[in-house]
C-alpha cells in the first residue's frame, strides 16, 4: 500500500506543468537586480546623459583623456557633450561623493569621472571655437573686402557721378513749373522707381528713355555699370552681421584667455589643453584685430558715402542701400536689351516693308513693259504674247481693224517682171512681202523708159505708217522681235 502510494506521489507530481522560463519550482528563479537610484541627478539630466553616452560607446576614463589632451575630438561629440551635460553645480555635487561610486548609476558615474576637469564646459566651447574659427574667418572676411570694394567704387565712379547730373536733369525738366523744378540733387532710392515711370501713351519707361538717351547722346556714360562691378556682391553683405560675429569672436576669445590663466596642471593625466590652446590663442587674437580693423574702415567709408549722396546710414542700412544700387544696374541692363531689342525688330521691320515697297514697283514696272495694246480691239489682254506671234505670223499684226478694202487681184507674168526691175532701180532695196500687205506700193510704168540713173523711191506717197503714232511703247517692244 505505501508502495502505491509513493509511485502515485511520483507520477503526479512528474505530470504537473512546467512553468514558463523553464524552471519547475520557484526555488530555482534568481532574485531581480535591483536598479540604482539616482543620488544627485534629477531623472530628465541622467536620462539624457545615458543616452548619450550609450550613443557614443567610450568608457568614461577614454572620454576623460580626450578632453584633457584635446584629442580625436570630433564637432559633433563636442557638441553632444556641451548640451547634454549636467549643470556645473550638479556634476560639482556628485564628484563630491565620489566614494558612494560602486552604488550609482552610470550616469553619475561619468560626472564623477570627468568632475576633476574645471570649467569642463567653457573648455569644451573653446575647443569648438577653434574648430569653427576658419570658417568664421572665411565668412567675415570676404563680406569686409567687398564692402569696403564697393564704397570706393561709389566714391570714385566719376561716369556713375554724370549719369546722376542727366537724371537729376531729367527730372528737373518733368517738374518744371511746379515747386520740385530746379531741385539740386534727390534721393538714391528714385533710381528703383525709373521703370515705374512711364510715357502719357505708357509704351515707354522712364528708364528705357535713359538707356535710350546715354546710348545715343552720352556714350562716355554708358559704361558707368563696369565701374561698379561689386554692387551686386555687396547687396548681400550685412554689416549688422559682420559686427556681430566680429563680437562673438571676441568674446570667446576672451573665455578662452580666461580658461589658460586659470588653468592649473591635473596631479594625474597629462593635460594638454593649454599647450594646445595657447598657440591658438595668438593666432585668433592676430586675425580678428585684422578682421575689426577692416570692419572699421568699411564702416568709415559708408558713412562717406552717406555724406557724399546725402542719405542717413542709421536709416538706411549698408545691406538696402547697395540693395537698391543692385536693382537699378539690373533694370537698366535690362532696359538696354530690350532697347537693342526694339531697334532690332524695328530694323527687320523696316527692311521688310522696302523690300515690299521695292517688290512692288518692280511688279509695276514689269507689268508696265509687258503691257500690250490688243491689237485685234479686244480688252482681254490673256495670252498677248500668243496672240502677238500669231499676228505676226499670219500678218494681221499689219492690218487695220475692220479694213473694208478688197484684195488686190494677183498680178500677171508681166506685171510681176515690171515690179523687178521697179525694185532693182532703187538699189536693190527689198521690201518684205508681208509688209506689201500693209502699205501701197505705186509702180510707175512710165519709169521703166528712163535711164538707170534715174531715181525712185519705189513707194509713193500714199504710204502710211502701220502703228498708231502715239503708241511709242508698242513699237518699242515690236523693235525686239
Amino acid at each position: 500500500m505505501k508502495i502505491f502510494s509513493k509511485h502515485c506521489h511520483r507520477r503526479l507530481h512528474l505530470n504537473q506543468p512546467k512553468k514558463l522560463g523553464g524552471g519547475s519550482d520557484d526555488n530555482n528563479k534568481k532574485p531581480a537586480k535591483k536598479a540604482k537610484a539616482l543620488k544627485v541627478l534629477d531623472a530628465k539630466s541622467a536620462q539624457n546623459l545615458a543616452i548619450l553616452l550609450g550613443s557614443l560607446r567610450i568608457q568614461h576614463a577614454e572620454m576623460k583623456r580626450r578632453i584633457l589632451e584635446v584629442d580625436d575630438l570630433s564637432e559633433e561629440m563636442i557638441s553632444s557633450l556641451i548640451k547634454n551635460l549636467p549643470e556645473p553645480e550638479q556634476i560639482t555635487a556628485v564628484y563630491q561623493i565620489k566614494d558612494q561610486y560602486a552604488d550609482m548609476t552610470d550616469a553619475e558615474q561619468f560626472c564623477v569621472t570627468i568632475g576633476s576637469i574645471k570649467r569642463i564646459v567653457p573648455r569644451l566651447q573653446s575647443v569648438m571655437f577653434k574648430m569653427h574659427f576658419d570658417e568664421q574667418v572665411s565668412d567675415i572676411k570676404p563680406d569686409i573686402v567687398i564692402g569696403t570694394k564697393a564704397c570706393e567704387e561709389l566714391l570714385q565712379s566719376k561716369k556713375f557721378g554724370k549719369l546722376l547730373e542727366l537724371i537729376l536733369l531729367m527730372g528737373n525738366y518733368m517738374n518744371s513749373g511746379s515747386r520740385n523744378a530746379q531741385s539740386v540733387g534727390f534721393d538714391l532710392s528714385y533710381l528703383t522707381k525709373l521703370r515705374e515711370t512711364k510715357s502719357a501713351d505708357t509704351k515707354q519707361t522712364l528708364m528705357h528713355f535713359l538707356a535710350e538717351a546715354v546710348s545715343a547722346k552720352y556714350p562716355d556714360v554708358a559704361g558707368f555699370a563696369e565701374e561698379l562691378s561689386q554692387v551686386d556682391k555687396a547687396a548681400r553683405v550685412s554689416e549688422d552681421n559682420v559686427i556681430k560675429n566680429l563680437h562673438s569672436m571676441e568674446k570667446s576669445i576672451k573665455e578662452l584667455e580666461k580658461d589658460l590663466k586659470a588653468f592649473k596642471a591635473p596631479k594625474e593625466g597629462t593635460d594638454k589643453f593649454k599647450d594646445v590652446m595657447s598657440e591658438f590663442l595668438g593666432k585668433a587674437k592676430s586675425e580678428h584685430d585684422t578682421l575689426k580693423i577692416m570692419s572699421e574702415k568699411m564702416h568709415k567709408l559708408f558713412k562717406q558715402l552717406g555724406e557724399y549722396y546725402s542719405f542717413d546710414t542709421s536709416k538706411k542700412n549698408f545691406e538696402d542701400f547697395f540693395g537698391d544700387l543692385k536693382k537699378f544696374l539690373e533694370e537698366y541692363k535690362a532696359a538696354v536689351k530690350e532697347n537693342e531689342q526694339k531697334k532690332k525688330l524695328e530694323e527687320k521691320a523696316k527692311k521688310m516693308q522696302e523690300a515690299k515697297e521695292k517688290a512692288e514697283k518692280e511688279k509695276k514696272a514689269k507689268k508696265n513693259r509687258t503691257q500690250l495694246v490688243d491689237l485685234n480691239g479686244e480688252t482681254d489682254q490673256e495670252g498677248v504674247m500668243d496672240n502677238l506671234l500669231e499676228a505676226l505670223k499670219d500678218g494681221s499684226a499689219f492690218t487695220r481693224p475692220n479694213d473694208k478694202r478688197q484684195k488686190r487681184t494677183p498680178r500677171t507674168q508681166a506685171g510681176r517682171k515690171q515690179l523687178t526691175r521697179s525694185r532693182s532701180r532703187v538699189g536693190g532695196a527689198m521690201l518684205s512681202p508681208t509688209l506689201t500687205s500693209a502699205v501701197d506700193i505705186d509702180i510707175d510704168d512710165n519709169n521703166k523708159n528712163k535711164g538707170r540713173g534715174g531715181r525712185t523711191n519705189g513707194v509713193s506717197n500714199k504710204s502710211r505708217t502701220i502703228l498708231p503714232e502715239d503708241d511709242k511703247e508698242l513699237m518699242s517692244m515690236l523693235s525686239g522681235f
